[in-house]
């Protein structure tokens, strides 16, 4: 399935390498560098689908003041 999508973006790929989008394959991004709040797993995922789907605002706000603190 992954690969079909690959495929279909135009995307070059080796089979054992990871599927990347066509900026990070030319690593010409858009940003100089990036920071990771929490692992992507049980509640932040949670949150993040919460804040993503149902807008809750304290909950972005909560988010937002912890990232300015890194």
């Amino acid at each position: 399935m992954r690969g079909s999508w690959a495929a279909a973006a135009g995307l070059r790929r080796e089979p054992e390498e990871p599927l990347l989008c066509p900026a990070c394959q030319d690593k010409t991004y858009a940003f100089a560098r990036a920071r990771s709040f929490a692992l992507y797993e049980n509640a932040v995922v949670r949150a993040i689908l919460l804040l993503k789907f149902e807008q809750i605002e304290p909950l972005g706000a909560w988010i937002a003041d912890r990232l300015a603190e890194m």
